[in-house]
């Protein structure tokens, strides 16, 4: 049996945590579970904890605020991919959150299966290549 990689999200809006769990969990390179978190700060504290396999941050949290919160992140867990959700219209701060290691980012008002599923593969942010790691994620269609 495969072993199960947990992804956690960190997020206020349980919309976008419900949304991104469906798509992880029905996943055909799983199994994976997932943790949820509402800020910054409970994230970093699961994080020290270790076990975590991939992060998707919202940027925009109650006790931190742009690419801060990426900053926060790539500190506590570094070689951690993390998936991050910019602002609607702030594609400058998901480019720069990638130019600083994120692994790609979404825009908020643009979340869909299909756009989850599309950054998922070709940048292999649960994918990570190195020896003894699963594929890239792959999600089947999946509406939302």
């Amino acid at each position: 049996m495969s072993e199960i990689r947990t992804v956690l999200f960190i997020d206020d809006d349980s919309a976008h945590v419900e949304a991104f769990q469906k798509a992880v969990l029905v996943a055909t390179d799983g199994p994976f579970q997932s943790e949820w978190v509402r800020t910054l700060s409970e994230g970093v504290e699961r994080l020290n904890r270790k076990g975590i396999w991939a992060i998707f941050a919202n940027l925009c949290l109650p006790d931190s605020k742009g690419l801060d919160t990426f900053d926060s992140l790539a500190l506590a867990a570094p070689g951690v991919p993390a998936l991050v959700l910019a602002g609607a219209g702030e594609a400058a701060v998901g480019t720069e959150a990638m130019r600083r290691g994120a692994k790609d980012f979404l825009l908020e008002g643009h979340i869909d299966a299909y756009s989850f599923a599309r950054t998922t593969p070709p940048c292999g942010w649960l994918g990570r290549a190195a020896p003894g790691r699963a594929a890239p994620l792959r999600i089947p269609a999946l509406s939302i």
